[in-house]
């Protein structure tokens, strides 16, 4: 009798995990870039996903250049510009307030810059160096060290809750203990380590044409392993890691064992260079070779195509997602120059931000990025 009433519980165990495994299978989103990367775009107007548009020129001093490299974000409150020198802050109209920090071998300096990450709500920058990250006030005021030994060139961000979680994107180096994911609070005490996928068998190369890539989505932090297909939701409280998106690449997936130090080994798979999710979209921007798509996938049609967002508020040229801003919005940021030898749609339903865009177009060539942000709708 025992035995029977441990063989259906066991059985009802194995039900209930089955099911659980199921349910958690059925919660991934697939996506299918080797099949979208083959086919055109269509084009969808740019008035179906946001309901305005802004066009900020970041004020040129000589105190605020910026060179070829940089990485802008746009928060409410103001724009931050990284630089491979310098981070400059903006107010949100684009009037330049002050610098922060410096590069240099000091006690209150970086020795890289342009890598960093935002706390907007504390107003605090945290710029990221080898094996630490340097705080700072929006204000410029230096405020400290944090220690992060693991940190290399991985991306890196701060939760709610106030730890911060960055990327190390080295860790198949040590196949024992492929802690991929940090998890600290602001002193470097580490509250977590998450481990990495390791491909068994496989020698790993060089990758250059992609990247760890964090963003923050509906309060929640999201992570793109460079080396994985996949796009894993961290949470703050368990500190673990729950797959959400999964993309098939088919034969054009990523191969680590790649040494891409060499140019005819780059562009060989699918890269995932950049995504930005909304309440009803999930953008990506990726390529393969010599070709780039912006690709959508609509959360409740569940399809997924390349699309061309056509600007039909401003009439300006065609919007495309870049950079890190928050929620409630899209950014992209390009030079004066970009403006006038790109083709602009000319059909717009708001006459005052055709001004603007058309005031851009008067820039001088040698003036810093415009900043283009769009409100999404619903916000």
């Amino acid at each position: 009798m025992c035995k029977k009433i441990l063989l259906i519980i066991l059985l009802l165990a194995g039900t209930h995990i089955g099911l659980y495994a199921e349910r958690q299978e059925q919660k991934v989103v697939n996506i299918n870039l080797a099949e979208a990367i083959q086919k055109d775009a269509k084009d969808i107007n740019l008035s179906e996903i946001a309901s305005d548009i802004d066009y900020i020129g970041l004020e040129t001093t000589d105190d605020a250049l910026c060179g070829n490299s940089y990485d802008i974000r746009f928060f409410e409150e103001g724009i931050i510009m990284g630089t491979n020198r310098q981070f400059f802050h903006f107010d949100p109209h684009g009037k330049f307030l002050n610098a922060i920090g410096s590069k240099g071998e000091g006690p209150e300096e970086y020795n890289i810059g342009l890598l960093y990450f935002l706390n907007s709500p504390k107003k605090r920058l945290y710029a990221q160096d080898f094996q630490e990250v340097i705080c700072y006030s929006f204000d410029g005021e230096f405020i400290k060290r944090i220690p992060t030994p693991n940190l290399n060139m991985g991306d890196a961000a701060i939760f709610g809750n106030g730890l911060i979680i960055y990327s190390n994107d080295t860790y198949f180096s040590n196949k024992n203990a492929p802690y991929q994911l940090f998890i600290i609070n602001e002193a470097g005490k580490q509250k977590k380590a998450i481990k990495g996928h390791i491909e068994k068998g496989k020698r790993y190369g060089v990758i250059l044409s992609s990247r760890d890539y964090i963003y923050t989505f509906d309060d929640e932090t999201y992570f793109k392993p460079a080396l994985e297909n996949v796009i894993y939701k961290i949470d703050s409280s368990s500190m673990k890691k729950e797959l959400v998106y999964k993309f098939e690449c088919g034969t054009k997936g990523i191969d680590v064992s790649s040494n891409e130090t060499e140019l005819r080994n780059r562009n060989k798979s699918i890269s995932i260079y950049q995504i930005h999710e909304t309440p009803m979209h999930l953008f990506i921007l990726y390529g393969l070779e010599k070709r780039i798509c912006l690709g959508m996938y609509d959360k409740q049609k569940k399809s997924f195509s390349n699309v061309r967002i056509v600007d039909d508020l401003s009439g300006g040229i065609d919007f495309v997602p870049a950079g890190k801003c928050c929620s409630g919005y899209l950014q992209m940021v390009y030079f004066p120059s970009e403006f006038k030898k790109r083709k602009a749609s000319n059909r717009f339903s708001l006459p005052e931000k055709r001004k603007q865009f058309e005031h851009v177009l008067q820039l001088d060539e040698e003036d810093n990025p415009v900043v283009v942000v769009v409100k999404l709708k619903g916000f």
